[in-house]
């Protein structure tokens, strides 16, 4: 999953979800080409994302 991004002078915007990286990239094409700068981020998978958290947490418990 990629999330498009915009760069708007400070401020990160997230305009859209994507299922593969060359959809993001057309999708990002539209704004490219008018002058803003965009990209695209890969997104985490919700599930590997969780078990990395829970796995840190375990980490910290047990150094306490």
């Amino acid at each position: 999953m990629y999330s498009l991004i915009l760069v708007l002078g400070t401020t990160i915007s997230t305009v859209g979800s994507y299922h593969s990286l060359a959809a993001c990239q057309e999708g990002m094409k539209q704004f490219t080409d008018q002058g803003v700068k965009a990209g695209c981020v890969a997104q985490a998978d919700p599930k590997e994302a969780m078990e990395k958290m829970q796995s840190m947490m375990k980490h910290f418990m047990e150094r306490r």
